[in-house]
């Protein structure tokens, strides 16, 4: 995984979410008291899920409530 890894924005303070990286098919979500990232691909969540995902991330906003409502426990395993 040699993906930059950013820090999320959390722009409402209303998330767990901590960083996030992007890969060509996927995302990696780090949320607070985990030490490795969930990753949520094309194939385990969707394509158009995922990235619904990375513009949320990338705004800073609505990505922890996106997973909770649509793909919670769609992260590969």
């Amino acid at each position: 995984m040699g993906e930059e890894k950013h820090a999320y924005g959390n722009i409402d303070n209303h998330s767990s979410i901590t960083h996030y990286s992007i890969g060509q098919d996927y995302i990696l979500i780090w949320y607070e008291g985990f030490s490795k990232p969930k990753k949520y691909s094309f194939a385990s969540a969707s394509e158009s899920n995922v990235i619904k995902m990375i513009e949320l991330a990338r705004a800073g906003k609505g990505l922890n409530r996106f997973v909770v409502k649509k793909v919670k426990g769609k992260y590969e395993r």
